[in-house]
């Protein structure tokens, strides 16, 4: 068994209701498995200041701490 961690910079993702969808596939090949809303969370504003405006769409690169049990 394996857990994955990532920690988001502050500010990185607009207030707001959010689903994650998880998949497994060997690259170029076939997909091993896939869930739909799979993880559902929330982001509150709490303090400093967001624009609301903004749009775009991001590609950060996010630190994993990935272990296995």
């Amino acid at each position: 068994m394996y857990s994955s961690i990532c920690t988001f910079p502050a500010h990185l993702i607009r207030p707001g209701v959010y689903c994650l969808t998880l998949a497994a596939h060997v690259p170029n090949v076939r997909i091993l498995d896939r869930w739909e809303s799979a993880l559902g969370f929330e982001v509150l504003s709490v303090g400093g200041s967001v624009n609301e405006d903004r749009a775009g769409i991001i590609a950060p690169l996010l630190e994993w701490d990935r272990r296995r049990h």
